[in-house]
């Protein structure tokens, strides 16, 4: 059996001709019905990551994640985003090739989402990928009807004659035993991955409003072939609904080590004039969903009985001015830091003593995860993942939806607590080490992409 080696990721070719190749990940071996480059030098996997924005969040982190883990010389991997150029930034840093979509936005605006539609299906006829992975709400409905539509016509155009072919390979996968003319029955018929990062449906929204995002998900999930939920509470969001169960799998979100600043530089580089005391902070995009008003609101109530205390929030966004003038309003000026985008924010974490996300709606986190990887006493709302990352008492504390007491409450625990804090911190970098790392996620991920449809 041929064995390489890429990225920590072994490939095998298999000694069966019925079979593709055999995928060894940590402690796992993947026999795959995915054709290899050891096959046919000449053809590697064709994979196209779609996501709505370029900016640089949870679901733009998860993207680059994947696309720049999988091993070059196997995969041919291109990713495809709206607006925003930091995503582009970080990939082409990668060597991963991208595509911008000129119709592509997060609000809804019937005639430029109707021409990203159609931009779509152009997308899938020139790059005829092998697995689409869709990432974001509007995304995940807007390429799921294109990729089908995609289908529907080759299927329908293509005579038998030209080589191509539909059917299951010997060993049951979807790929044929030959490519046909250069060209895989599997880029005619590509497989629809969509990765749920949390659902439209749970932000505030009116009844009406909410029904339809809903609506208009469960179609998203019955047009894909399978769904990545990043929770538990994710996946069950949406699990009870016609058809959806078996298609729903859970899948963390992972994170790797981190070369973290030591505490008195990281305090230096963001706020010298602050450098002494105690610092809470978060690392949160200024969007209503990150619920940082509820953060100032209730750091507000701290100062009065912790003097010199300061709050530390990193991250842009359209809720900048609304946050400036509460905390002018409150005679919060020198006491609350409003740092903006930071590239690589993470490495600055060790700055803080007690960390907070004070989310309305997650998925899973990726910041709660760094701050435990930090070692960090961590304060998360109940909501999506968050449970699932924090023990409430275990490896940090767990505050209420929306509820400005419950996290004052629980940040005048840990300030009284300094001890307690360092524990659950300690506990909870465990826990992070343990469960949620990036090679089980890309792990993980591929053998969702080998997986049949059913």
């Amino acid at each position: 059996m041929l064995e390489k080696t890429i990225g920590g990721i072994i490939l095998q070719k298999s000694s069966k001709k019925s079979k593709g190749s055999v995928i060894g990940y940590l402690d796992k071996t993947i026999e795959t019905d995915l054709p290899t480059s050891m096959d046919n030098k000449e053809r590697k996997i064709k994979i196209l990551y779609i996501i709505t924005k370029g900016n640089w969040g949870g679901a733009q982190r998860y993207v680059y994640d994947l696309a720049t883990s999988l091993p070059k010389d196997q995969f041919d991997i291109a990713v495809a985003f709206g607006e925003g150029e930091t995503l582009k930034k970080k990939l082409e840093e990668g060597a991963i090739r991208t595509i911008r979509l000129k119709h592509s936005q997060r609000n809804i605006n019937f005639l430029e989402d109707f021409g990203l539609l159609f931009e779509l299906f152009k997308l899938y006829v020139r790059e005829r990928p092998d697995i689409i992975h869709l990432n974001s709400s509007k995304i995940g409905l807007l390429g799921t009807m294109s990729a089908r539509f995609y289908f529907f016509l080759h299927f329908k155009l293509l005579p038998a004659q030209a080589g191509y072919t539909l059917s299951r390979s010997a060993s049951g996968g979807r790929l044929g035993k030959r490519f046909g003319k250069a060209e895989s029955a599997l880029a005619l018929n590509p497989k629809i991955i969509f990765t749920a990062h949390g659902w439209a449906f749970n932000e505030s929204r009116s009844f009406f409003k909410k029904s339809l995002l809903k609506l208009g998900q469960w179609l998203t999930v019955l047009l894909a072939d399978k769904i990545i939920a990043v929770s538990q509470k994710t996946r069950e969001d949406m699990i009870y609904l016609p058809f959806v169960g078996r298609k729903i799998e859970t899948i963390h979100n992972g994170v790797e080590n981190i070369e973290f600043l030591p505490k008195e530089e990281a305090r230096r580089s963001l706020w010298k004039e602050a450098k002494e005391g105690l610092w809470i902070g978060t690392i949160a995009e200024l969007h209503r969903n990150k619920g940082v008003d509820i953060l100032i609101e209730a750091f507000e109530q701290i100062t009065k009985e912790n003097l010199g205390v300061k709050l530390l929030i990193i991250g842009e966004g359209e809720e900048r001015n609304f946050l400036e003038k509460k905390i002018k309003e409150r005679g919060l000026v020198g006491s609350v830091l409003l740092k903006g985008f930071l590239e690589s924010a993470s490495k600055y974490l060790k700055a803080l003593d007690i960390f907070v996300l004070a989310s309305r709606t997650e998925g899973l986190p990726y910041t709660l995860l760094e701050a435990g990887l930090a070692g960090l006493p961590v304060i998360g709302n109940k909501v999506g993942g968050i449970a699932e990352i924090i023990e409430d008492g275990v490896t940090g504390l767990v505050a209420e939806r929306g509820n400005v007491e419950s996290i004052k409450d629980s940040l005048r625990y840990l300030l009284a607590n300094k001890k307690l804090g360092e524990i659950l911190g300690q506990n909870l970098k465990r826990k992070v080490d343990r469960k949620f790392t990036l090679k089980e996620l890309v792990c993980r991920t591929l053998l969702v992409y080998n997986t049949n449809n059913e």
